[in-house]
């Protein structure tokens, strides 16, 4: 075990992806609690900042411009060497990381051993030790290889007050009060292979209105609202509210008083758990069981089984993601009756 004693300052380089971000939090928990006295330095770039700003386990949040150019980017390297970090952590093993790390000189570098990179680190992280192969739990590796104890893979995000008072008074102005009931549905995808068919939540839209009189709010991020005109196009229904959010932190307080989340498995899902609403989510050729919480059926998890499934999919898929159009309206319906089931059984076996 390394001695609480021998770590004062701490790297962790996460740099970019809201649910790249958000998975690592439960091991920066984890470290925080191992090293209550150590100074904990973060590394985002600027367009993700706020999903670590107010985190309670991180001293001090150092955000790097993403098109700042090469001597800028040596420069604030540089300036993490001058700080004299006694371990780093690099979650991610980016050319970027892990050129940071290599130039911390740090006495401890963790990292993954990827080609091409790993001489950036003198201790890799595992991937046997986890208990599963959940994401969050697979970053947990980097603590227990130190041999230190974790805490758990719930992740966490911090909504500031006027993010959540603002969040409160737009979901008001769209009728729904404080103990309304709502789902919030995110027909957005970053990438063709999550973008499942927009008919198809339009379904799901109406299906929530027409069999469980549950009103429906459709968000997106800034520049997306196409995706929801797409949505809005073949409802039958009348959604409660159609928003594009530019705060992800106001986006977290609506996603926090949602009944549950509906969508793909990008960094709106990872938001919606870390704020600790219930989800149903869309899997393509994603390897569901790593983006998914493991055996909880506070979040179900539609994924099809295909025999073209590989690692290159992503990107040379010939059969037009057929793993992601598999997955029916009535297979997303299905779901959402099977958390709508596990949220009552939370609640009736509430204490009180």
């Amino acid at each position: 075990m390394t001695k609480t004693t021998e770590i004062q300052r701490i790297l962790v380089l996460v740099l970019k992806r809201i649910g790249e971000i958000l998975l690592t939090t439960p091991a920066i928990r984890a470290l925080r609690k191992a090293y209550p006295g150590a100074e904990i330095t973060a590394v985002v770039y600027r367009p993700f900042k706020d999903v670590l700003e107010g985190n309670p386990n991180i001293d001090q949040l150092i955000v790097l411009e993403p098109d700042a150019g090469n001597y800028a980017f040596i420069r604030q390297a540089w300036r993490l060497r001058q700080k004299r970090f006694d371990l780093v952590l690099d979650f991610l093993a980016l050319p970027s990381s892990a050129l940071i790390t290599l130039m911390s000189d740090a006495p401890i570098r963790v990292g993954l051993p990827r080609r091409h990179r790993k001489y950036a680190y003198n201790r890799y992280i595992p991937y046997e030790m986890g208990n599963t192969p959940y994401a969050a739990d697979r970053r947990l590796n980097a603590v227990r290889m130190l041999g230190l104890p974790d805490d758990g893979i719930a992740m966490d995000f911090s909504i500031d007050e006027n993010s959540a008072a603002r969040g409160d008074e737009l979901l008001d102005r769209n009728g729904l009060g404080a103990g309304d009931r709502f789902a919030v549905v995110a027909p957005l995808a970053g990438q063709a292979w999550k973008l499942w068919p927009f008919e198809r939540y339009a379904q799901v839209a109406d299906y929530l209105a027409d069999e469980h009189s549950l009103p429906v709010v459709l968000i997106c991020g800034p520049g997306e609202y196409h995706y929801v005109e797409q949505v809005l196009r073949h409802t039958r229904s009348t959604p409660a509210a159609a928003i594009e959010f530019t705060d992800l932190n106001i986006m977290a307080r609506v996603l926090s008083r949602a009944l549950f989340y509906v969508g793909n498995d990008g960094g709106v899902k990872h938001l919606a758990s870390a704020v600790g609403t219930p989800t149903v989510t869309i899997f393509g050729p994603a390897y569901a069981h790593k983006w998914n919480e493991p055996d909880d059926p506070l979040h179900q998890m539609l994924w099809q089984e295909i025999d073209c499934r590989g690692r290159r999919c992503f990107r040379e898929c010939s059969r037009n993601y057929e793993c992601l159009t598999m997955i029916s309206a009535e297979d997303t319906c299905s779901g959402i009756d099977r958390l709508l089931t596990a949220i009552k059984a939370r609640v009736n076996a509430a204490p009180g």
